[in-house]
């Protein structure tokens, strides 16, 4: 078995947000696979395994199997291709679907799913709490889960970068069907914004960088305005994730590298 432990969306240690992916020869018990994660200091973990002529993806948070994470999907990806897995499998499964990422040396693209209008809902329902209540707008959007997203626009990055991540802890205690939340605000720049993600009822303070929050955001923006087609988040000082629609796929890519390698003798399976 080896662990990867890949930077993904920037090449720069401090800016990317790393994720450790595991490849191993069979399916890891599930209690292990989430005991790697909680004990991981990370957002999520990957487990890659064959079965019959595919691999498997199955990906944790500290707290619990996820069913959509971008960053380790990307992570995955990369793994998958740069290990040169692929020349002995059909595909890369998960979720029971095969994702075609597109690969070169230092990046990964895949398609994406942009969220429809039922998934999106132009205004929470909820008592936003008093630190967010002078927000410019606040909507939700449903997650992989099934539970939602609290998106909230600010007037502008610095009251963005002013937010501790403590703060979230009890609107998420009082809040159970709130799963994360997504603070942004818009930049100088035409179709450029910044934004944090904060999900502490998956174990995450604070994700270093978050394509799914970037997802739901350009899928609003696209049913606010069709000829919309493309935007990039500035998630930290060095770690953008870039959203393009090409015809009427949307792709989204990101820079990549391993920054360490490690073997095991032995797997981690029941």
């Amino acid at each position: 078995m080896k662990k990867y432990r890949v930077l993904v969306f920037s090449n720069v240690p401090a800016h990317a947000n790393p994720c450790d992916i595991y490849v191993c020869e069979q399916q890891p018990a599930v209690d292990l696979m989430q005991s790697a994660a909680a004990s991981s200091a990370l957002s999520e973990v990957g487990f890659i395994y064959p079965e019959h002529n595919h691999h498997i993806l199955r990906i944790f948070s500290p707290k619990c199997e996820m069913q959509s994470c971008l960053h380790a999907t990307l992570a995955a990806h990369f793994v998958f291709n740069k290990k040169r897995l692929n020349e002995f499998s059909d595909g890369l499964l998960f979720q029971q679907q095969k994702t075609n990422a597109v690969y070169t040396a230092n990046k990964i693209s895949l398609p994406v799913t942009c969220l429809t209008s039922a998934q999106i809902f132009n205004k929470f329902e909820g008592q936003l709490p008093s630190f967010l209540s002078s927000c410019v707008s606040s909507w939700a959007a449903t997650t992989a889960s099934g539970r939602l997203r609290l998106m909230v626009e600010l007037a502008n990055e610095q009251q963005v970068k002013h937010l501790q991540p403590e703060v979230f802890n009890s609107v998420s205690h009082d809040n159970p069907m709130l799963e994360s939340f997504f603070i942004y605000s818009a930049l100088d720049d035409s179709g450029s914004y910044a934004g944090r993600m904060f999900a502490p009822a998956l174990g995450i303070s604070e994700d270093p960088v978050n394509g799914n929050s970037c997802i739901a955001l350009f899928s609003k923006l696209r049913l606010d305005d069709e000829k919309l087609t493309a935007i990039k988040v500035k998630q930290n000082e060095g770690a953008w994730v870039e959203i393009n629609l090409l015809n009427t796929q949307a792709f989204v890519t990101a820079y990549c590298s391993i920054e360490h390698e490690y073997l095991f003798n032995a797997e981690i399976s029941a």
